[in-house]
């Protein structure tokens, strides 16, 4: 029997979902998959992957 602990899995899970920009007005959310050479992210939705510039999280106030 395994025993996990939840809030580790949700913050690994949480933590490889990202969120990129593709284009100027589109942004795509989803799971984190690889770095690419030029800076830019890849991540999936579904079977589609998405390369995008990779959005910063903000900064609370």
């Amino acid at each position: 029997m395994h025993i996990f602990n939840v809030s580790r899995v949700r913050k690994e899970i949480i933590s490889m979902l990202r969120t990129i920009t593709v284009g100027t007005h589109v942004s795509v959310q989803g799971i984190y998959v690889r770095d690419t050479q030029d800076g830019r992210i890849v991540v999936r939705v579904g079977e589609e992957n998405f390369k995008g510039t990779p959005i910063r999280e903000a900064k609370a106030a």
